[in-house]
């Protein structure tokens, strides 16, 4: 099947290299935004403008992974997964061969990286990434369109709402509850209810009001 990446930063190099060399899919090209159309060609690949995609990559012989990582608060890649799919376009999805995965129940345009453990009876929502390392525990589900770092550990039955960041080597202990958009910082350590959305941060994890982690695309 013939891919579409719509993005044009490391995310979207590194999706290129998953597809490329771990699935049937053959990459075409990146799309980004018209407004951020600043370069031609990325890893020999033609780089388009949003307006083009339909006429060049037609949505019913291309699929489209959207490669924009934690930007807005998450935001961005739901907004542009909402956005490509309403122009018809299937979103794919992605699981690295070294991750374990088994009995998982996946949405559109998740990405399962290197060395991830998601137990079984676990779920993940619509454009959830999970980076390298990362163990999400049996029976949890994930919402739609998280970030999970490399090195995060969740631990079995825990319920992550949607758009939730979290850092690198952040634990949540055991069914625990995540509220939607909150980010968690670099080492957090969850061990209660982290119910109101924001930046939380320390061991064991506090909101911190009136800050907000940096949220690079």
């Amino acid at each position: 099947m013939r891919l579409v990446i719509f993005g044009a930063g490391d995310l979207a190099e590194i999706c290129h290299h998953y597809f490329t060399n771990y699935t049937e899919h053959r990459v075409e090209g990146f799309l980004v935004d018209d407004d951020y159309h600043t370069r031609s060609h990325l890893l020999d690949l033609p780089v388009l403008p949003a307006r083009d995609a339909i006429t060049t990559w037609p949505p019913g012989t291309h699929e489209m992974f959207v490669a924009i990582g934690y930007g807005g608060g998450n935001l961005n890649r739901e907004a542009k997964c909402q956005e490509m799919r309403a122009r018809g376009y299937r979103l794919a999805s992605f699981i690295h061969p070294t991750a374990v995965a088994d009995g998982l129940s996946m949405g559109d345009n998740c990405l399962v990286s290197e060395h991830a453990v998601v137990q079984p009876y676990s779920q993940l929502g619509d454009g959830v990434i999970v980076r390298a390392g990362s163990i999400i525990g049996h029976h949890a589900t994930v919402g739609n369109y998280c970030y999970v770092a490399p090195g995060v550990t969740m631990g079995g039955g825990c319920r992550i709402g949607r758009r939730v960041f979290l850092g690198l080597g952040v634990l949540v202990r055991d069914r625990i509850l995540v509220a939607d958009d909150v980010e968690v910082g670099m080492g957090g350590v969850v061990t209660k209810t982290a119910d109101r959305p924001g930046l939380y941060m320390g061991c064991p994890a506090r909101r911190v009001p009136g800050r907000r982690e940096p949220s690079p695309g």
